[in-house]
């Protein structure tokens, strides 16, 4: 935008991680991270997790990155370094929302085709209210980090596959591993099923290989439907030739 310019600009909700700190950034619902973290976020006073870490990678798609001992931030600012006002910060924030429904990505200051496609994105969706409760509900029941993190294990199973959360979902070998569909049939949830075969995929790490979602389907015999044995048919070969007296 003209008159103005990204900087990098301490955030005062960030500081650089402990040391030993481990990410804990969300993996699609089967854990976290866990590499190490370089950067820590505010969380609030009163949270169980009063800072959260995370790793370079995932600090980086938050737009943050740790530098001379300080977390920073891109700040947008006029071309002499001042501070927008608030009209004009709302402005710009408008302008920099239609730039990147256009296809470039804001949190990562580029074009969206330039992000790896690890790297998460935040999409608005219209839900039903109650449809979400239960979302939050069958989340709990199954233990998943997160609401999302369990809407994004649901979606990667219709789609026809899951994806291993301790796989570096950066390489590119990190191929989704297939699911199959078995016998669903019983009292068990689908959310229970999905969950059961994620963990499995996970339990088969670093070698993949499909998986199945519900029971497996044992094919009976096929039924050979045989005639009855017909009786013995009588030897009629002793009265031939035989003569009438």
């Amino acid at each position: 935008m003209a008159g103005l310019m990204y900087v990098p600009d301490p955030d005062p909700q960030w500081r650089v991680a402990r040391d030993g700190a481990r990410c804990r950034d969300q993996r699609s619902g089967r854990g976290t991270c866990g590499a190490p973290a370089g950067v820590e976020l505010h969380n609030g006073a009163g949270s169980v997790w009063p800072w959260y870490a995370y790793c370079d990678v995932h600090a980086a798609s938050r737009g943050h990155w740790a530098e001379d001992g300080q977390v920073l931030t891109w700040a947008l600012r006029h071309a002499d370094g001042s501070v927008l006002g608030p009209a004009e910060a709302r402005k710009a924030q408008a302008v920099l929302a239609a730039r990147m429904e256009g296809g470039e990505c804001k949190p990562h200051h580029c074009a969206r085709s330039r992000c790896h496609p690890s790297l998460r994105h935040t999409y608005s969706l219209r839900l039903r209210g109650d449809l979400t409760s239960d979302a939050d509900l069958a989340a709990d029941d199954s233990g998943a980090a997160s609401t999302a993190a369990w809407m994004t294990m649901m979606m990667e199973a219709a789609l026809g596959y899951l994806r291993c959360p301790r796989c570096d979902q950066r390489d590119e070998d990190a191929a989704p591993v297939p699911v199959r569909l078995g016998d669903v049939t019983g009292s068990r949830t689908w959310g229970e099923r999905v969950a059961e075969a994620a963990q499995a995929v996970e339990d088969q790490h670093p070698r993949h290989e499909p998986v199945l979602i519900g029971a497996d389907v044992t094919v009976p015999a096929p039924v050979v439907f045989r005639p009855p044995i017909p009786a013995t048919v009588p030897d009629h070969s002793a009265k031939k030739g035989r003569r009438a007296s």
